[in-house]
């Protein structure tokens, strides 16, 4: 698996993250759902209300980070964020959980979807086989008394610019 499919894949293992914008007084990051991982538009989609503070930032700056956090998986992007109004999506992607913030369900004039179009993205996965072997080398690390150091399946960041996506490997945890 390539960087690229590794930082898609550990997005996808996240149903909320916090979704940073610039605020009136500085950043303001709140939680919120995400609605889709969009591989092929390099790009994520949140569910929110017309009535989020959020909306209003992003009219004043587009420029968003979204940071997503478990127990073994982490994951950053940054990129821009745009209101979008889209009935066929929405249809596509409604969940029936999201009826606690929209009892009129997926035809409510009050749904609005954010999508983020992500212009770097940086992930650590300490999951699965990786994880034993970052493990294993944390504590040989620890115990020879040397620095650890992260390979990339375990952390990567990605530019999205231009169409072109690269990937590099980060040397720290």
């Amino acid at each position: 698996m390539n960087q690229q499919e590794r930082f898609y894949n550990v997005l996808r293992s996240f149903s909320n993250a916090m979704f940073i914008s610039n605020g009136e007084n500085g950043l303001h990051a709140r939680p919120m759902t995400v609605a889709e991982v969009d591989h092929e538009a390099d790009a994520v989609w949140f569910v929110t209300s017309m009535n989020n503070t959020a909306v209003e930032e992003l009219k004043r700056d587009p420029d968003v980070s979204v940071a997503f956090q478990g127990q073994l998986k982490f994951a950053s992007l940054t990129g821009y964020a745009e209101v979008m109004i889209d009935p066929d999506r929405v249809e596509k992607l409604w969940s029936e959980a999201w009826r606690i913030w929209f009892p009129e369900g997926k035809e409510s004039s009050d749904l609005v979807l954010l999508k983020v179009q992500a212009l770097h993205g940086e992930y650590w996965d300490m999951s699965g086989v990786e994880g034993v072997g970052f493990l294993y080398k944390a504590v040989r690390a620890y115990l020879e008394g040397n620095e650890m150091s992260v390979g990339k399946d375990i952390n990567g960041r990605l530019s999205f610019i231009n169409g072109d996506t690269s990937a590099e490997t980060t040397a720290s945890a």
